[in-house]
């Protein structure tokens, strides 16, 4: 995994200094060197993340960030088919449901956030809680487990009316959450910046 790895950095790297293009090729390259390995497909999805929280108005990306979740997905689906208890299929099926709820932090329509929260965001706590189950204190499943406890506070907090249906399905503390999200920013291997920016 070593090379791969580099390259997966270097994209990082590329979609933090804002070059998306050349991380998009980056990205390319790492699907070319395994196209049924979810990360490719899961990193080519985060720059498009950035390329909408840069310019919140362009929904232009939208529809291939969540294509590119889809496949990220699937690719993580096949893994655990084959082992549940795979690392990789974990980690990768709950960050790509985690991602795709995350747009709606830029994309404010509640009713949709709800239903994510219920939905994407609460099932990919679940292959998140396994994984932590399995390497404990892991900076990047903190930091998608941050996410969660924040967001869903977030979300009952700003719709009074909705807070008793989230609190029956969805529990989350926000202070937990910040609490995650600054270990994460402190530790996280892939998504150190993510958690910095949503502190």
């Amino acid at each position: 995994a070593g090379p791969i790895e580099a390259q997966i950095k270097r994209g990082i790297e590329n979609t933090y200094n804002m070059d998306y293009a050349l991380a998009d090729r980056t990205f390319d390259s790492v699907i070319s060197a395994d196209q049924e390995h979810p990360s490719g497909y899961f990193f080519k999805a985060m720059v498009n993340f950035w390329r909408a929280i840069t310019n919140t108005d362009n929904t232009g990306y939208d529809e291939a960030y969540r294509q590119q979740l889809d496949l990220a997905i699937e690719k993580a689906d096949k893994r655990l088919e084959e082992n549940e208890f795979d690392l990789a299929g974990l980690f990768y099926k709950g960050a790509s449901l985690g991602m795709r709820a995350r747009i709606f932090a830029i994309r404010p329509n509640w009713e949709d956030a709800v239903g994510i929260l219920l939905g994407d965001a609460k099932e990919g706590i679940k292959y998140l809680n396994q994984l932590e189950e399995r390497i404990p204190a892991n900076g990047d499943v903190l930091f998608g487990r941050g996410l969660y406890n924040f967001y869903v506070e977030a979300v009952k907090e700003d719709n009074a009316s909705l807070a008793p249906i989230i609190g029956m399905f969805a529990a989350g503390n926000k202070r937990a959450g910040l609490q995650m999200l600054e270990l994460a920013a402190q530790r996280a291997t892939y998504s150190r910046v993510e958690a910095k920016y949503e502190l």
